[in-house]
């Protein structure tokens, strides 16, 4: 079974975090890449990801800004798709009442 990779990476500024993939040596380390080049291993996640932190803050890296008409958009949707999903477990609610008398499974 082949290892499991892992990669972070931000395109923007060349920098990355890799581990058993092409660019890095299967050897279960994280490696710290900057424009391709390898800067550091690591044998822990956070020891890499404190390094990474580190180089993107150098780098001056700000995200960038998110689109308020997409998230609102998502949001509209992912409403429409719950009241889709209540309004069909409603209409076929009807099929699953019980069938008994007075307490309700042919009880009393």
């Amino acid at each position: 079974m082949p290892e499991a990779f892992f990669r972070l990476a931000l395109a923007d500024i060349g920098l990355s975090i890799e581990q058993n993939t092409d660019n890095v040596p299967n050897d279960g380390r994280y490696h710290v890449i900057r424009h391709g080049v390898v800067v550091a291993s690591y044998p822990s996640l956070k020891r890499a990801r404190d390094h990474f932190q580190q180089l993107k803050q150098e780098a001056g890296y700000r995200p960038p800004a998110a689109d308020a008409g997409a998230a609102d958009k998502a949001n509209r949707e992912h409403i429409e798709r719950v009241l889709d999903a209540a309004t069909s477990y409603w209409d076929t609610s009807h099929k699953f009442r019980g069938r008994g008398g007075r307490g309700g499974r042919g009880g009393v």
